[in-house]
């Protein structure tokens, strides 16, 4: 039968003997009382970044058409009310309902155990066309070759700015590492608010932990976890399940949630019936981890090896509670890179200019297959090597400050320098993790408004829907936007972020679209034009050619964000 502790403020299904699963709160089943959350989790922030674009959009959209020419939406909508627009949706889960089937190119079938902490977010559009550079992932339009002639302003990165914020980061750490020659642009966009600039691990490993002064608890480092004694759980619960899903009480909603939540104790049994190789210890323990510390970070000779050392620090330092903000910038210098040998099989080791030759020619044809085709393989390196890896970590340790898993607790957030080739439109832009309740997750959420039509179709790209080179590009909404949504979920006010003096050119102005005529305000984090930034050139001509397709009064909100599956 369904219990529900007043206490844990939890539901659980009660199988044969004392069998007890947990369960999500099902509220058409709560009794009338309502209960607040009284334990804050300690939240964490990693940002993993890849150098360059993803390929096509269907390298990384989840769609089982495999029809590249003109991608289909999620099928469900949400309609969050005050004056946004629709949002369109679908749950992860059911694009890879099992452990074989792929998500998408990118990443293969190495999330789906976690799918439920995973959000794939499509259309949240940069508002500045640039070259190279991070910045403009984390906030900052600012681009290291310096086309834009110093016309954008510079400003605090999100990273930056949750660091320098002692509820959030009370010791002040922050790791920020990557090669210095691809990050020049965003370095400088930190103003200052960066720590010094790591590459090697045994650098990582110093900042991480003391030199290996910290002390930790448990020792041993990461376990192997054997098969589990409980491993048939499941099984034991599945009739009560059965009976509470056709009881007539049970609303439409909680019983997607139970389904979502049964998804997910399915992804738990297989991984107990398996057993596991990922850290899972719940006590610091980083000393193990010393002897390894040694090398370049980013020497692609020795990552393949080398990768799971970065995933095991990250991991011990989040459980050592040594620091809770990262940034970690793969800049991948592909002339380098194509003279590797240890590249998975079937990416393309090019010996010419592989950013011209190929990032540049999307539709050229090179061994058979589009340049895009070998971008895309060679960026999902940075999933199996890191992100899934590093998800997989999270999840299977659990936080004592809530009783959820570290993933719950924290945010994983992947990205990549740029859309297809430089473009700035539906930013590539995944997550996992959930801030501990902050952030819904387990859905492919497009934001796009197809209403307005097609966008930008540049960089070999085109705007003609079912042209075999259809960019996929339709107007979206400003990707800043998901780092308020971030901010905010950190608990951080707004007055730690905003800036309407930084925005105050935008005020009264008519040529930014009807809706956003006769500003008298506007907010939000890191709006980073000056009045003279419009008509400059086809780089920063977004303010002039995008902006009135955007909703500048709803700027300082979060997304919307639909129901999720944890």
């Amino acid at each position: 039968m369904m219990k529900y502790d007043r206490l844990t403020r939890r539901m659980f299904l009660q199988g044969s003997g004392k069998t007890l699963m947990s369960m999500p709160l099902l509220p058409s089943l709560l009794p009338r009382e309502t209960w607040a959350q009284s334990t804050t989790a300690v939240k964490r922030y990693i940002s993993i970044q890849g150098s360059y674009e993803v390929g096509h959009q269907s390298a990384w959209l989840p769609n089982t058409s495999g029809n590249i020419t003109n991608l289909v939406q999620p099928n469900q909508t949400y309609t969050p009310g005050g004056g946004e627009k629709p949002v369109r949706y679908q749950s992860l889960r059911s694009f890879a309902p099992n452990s074989s089937t792929p998500l998408a190119p990118l990443y293969g079938t190495t999330l789906n155990n976690h799918l439920n902490y995973i959000n794939i977010m499509r259309s949240l559009d940069v508002p500045v066309r640039y070259g190279h550079g991070g910045g403009a992932t984390l906030g900052a339009a600012q681009e290291a070759d310096g086309a834009l002639g110093g016309r954008v302003v510079q400003v605090r990165t999100l990273d930056a700015v949750l660091a320098s914020n002692r509820t959030i980061n009370p010791n002040g750490r922050y790791i920020f590492g990557g090669d210095e020659g691809g990050w020049e642009g965003y370095s400088r966009s930190l103003n200052g608010g960066k720590s010094t600039l790591i590459s090697n691990f045994r650098a990582l490993y110093n900042a991480l932990f003391d030199n290996g002064n910290l002390p930790e608890s448990g020792g041993g480092g990461p376990v192997v976890v054997p098969a589990h004694p409980r491993r048939d759980l499941l099984s034991r619960v599945l009739e009560d399940y059965n009976r509470l899903m056709n009881s007539r009480n049970i609303s439409s909603l909680d019983r997607q949630a139970l389904t979502n939540a049964l998804d997910k104790m399915s992804d738990v049994q297989r991984g107990l019936e398996a057993g596991s190789s990922t850290p899972s210890s719940n006590s610091c323990s980083h000393l193990s981890l010393a002897s390894g510390a040694s090398g370049d970070m980013y020497d692609t000779s020795t990552f393949d090896n080398k990768s799971n050392l970065l995933v095991n620090m990250i991991t011990a330092a989040i459980l050592c509670d040594s620091n809770r903000i990262f940034t970690f910038g793969f800049v991948q210098p592909y002339d380098t890179y194509s003279a590797v040998s240890n590249w998975p099989t079937g990416v393309l080791n090019y010996s010419g200019d592989w950013h011209q030759d190929i990032s540049h020619r999307p539709f050229a044809v090179t061994n058979g297959q589009p340049n895009w085709y070998w971008v895309y393989n060679r960026q999902k390196y940075l999933v199996s090597r890191v992100f899934a890896p590093l998800v997989r970590s999270l999840a299977s340790a659990t936080d004592p400050s809530n009783g959820q898993s570290y993933l719950y607790n924290s945010l994983v957030h992947l990205s990549y320098e740029s859309s297809q080739v430089h473009g700035n439109l539906s930013h590539p832009t995944i997550l996992a993790g959930n801030l501990g309740g902050a952030l819904t997750s387990g859905n492919y959420i497009d934001y796009s408004d197809r209403t307005t039509g097609v966008d930008s179709g540049a960089d070999g790209f085109n705007n003609s829907a079912g042209s075999t080179q259809f960019s996929n590009n339709y107007n979206g909404l400003l990707y800043n936007r998901l780092l308020v949504s971030i901010l905010r979920g950190f608990g951080m006010p707004t007055s730690g972020y905003e800036n309407d003096a930084m925005n105050s050119q935008m005020y009264n102005r008519t040529d930014i679209g009807t809706a956003n005529r006769n500003l008298t305000s506007i907010g939000g984090f890191s709006y980073a034009f000056r009045a003279n930034a419009d008509n400059a050139g086809w780089r920063d001509g977004f303010l002039t050619y995008n902006m009135p397709r955007y909703n500048l009064q709803l700027y300082r909100n979060g997304l919307p964000m639909p129901p999720g599956s944890t």
